[in-house]
């Protein structure tokens, strides 16, 4: 049996930009609060669209995207721990 290689990319997405990664973790929660400590450095009144979100990375192929909730991103935090 093939070992399955996991991946998580904590992604970042500006309005009219390419996405970019900020950094890739072995586990889920990492890449969450990775994105985390980078929401609380963005300006409150910058009204650009900014996506917050991590990529699942299965041996090389994105198998899943999970967007941080901007409603109450502390709790996006706890659920992925």
């Amino acid at each position: 049996m093939e070992s399955i290689n996991v991946l998580h990319h904590a992604m970042i997405l500006e309005c009219e930009s390419s996405p970019h990664t900020f950094a890739v973790y072995p586990t889920e929660a990492a890449a969450v609060a990775r994105l985390e400590a980078e929401r609380r450095k963005f300006d409150p009144r910058c009204t650009d669209p900014c996506w917050l979100y991590v990529l699942r990375v299965e041996n090389g192929v994105v198998t899943s995207r999970r967007d941080l909730s901007s409603e109450n991103p502390m709790q996006e935090v706890h659920a992925a721990m």
